[in-house]
């Protein structure tokens, strides 16, 4: 009896590069739909739309910021040039952290308000 259950495995930015390095002998920008396309036919990942659309943007851009590939457009992404990789003038530490801002933007700075008795405190 075959089973319902199916292994997934998450989408690496490693995943995108190979997938777009192989798609580029055809195309000379490819679109995130034909990566998740392809990522759908090659590996086991989640088959749910939302989900698949949602964790493919978010590693696309993981791998735009540490220089695997490169965005040329809203929508096409390919392998970055020898020209395109000399001038990247962001080091992997940069680009750590510029993700990390934008993955934790609404928690790096919490709003933190005091009482109206303390307030009340300071008042001469």
């Amino acid at each position: 009896m075959a089973s319902a259950w199916r292994a997934t495995v998450p989408i690496t930015p490693q995943m995108i590069r190979v997938v777009v390095k192989e798609l580029q002998t055809r195309r000379a920008y490819i679109s995130s739909a034909l990566i998740a396309s392809h990522l759908r036919r090659c590996y086991p990942i989640d088959n749910d739309p939302n989900a698949l659309k949602k964790e493919l943007n978010e590693k696309l851009n993981c791998a735009v910021s540490v220089g695997l590939i490169a965005r040329c457009g809203d929508d096409k992404y390919s392998i970055p040039t020898l020209r395109q990789q000399a001038s990247l003038d962001k080091t992997a530490f940069t680009a750590f952290w510029n993700t990390f801002y934008r993955s934790s933007k609404n928690y790096l700075y919490p709003q933190i308000r005091r009482p109206q008795e303390e307030w009340q405190l300071y008042e001469f």
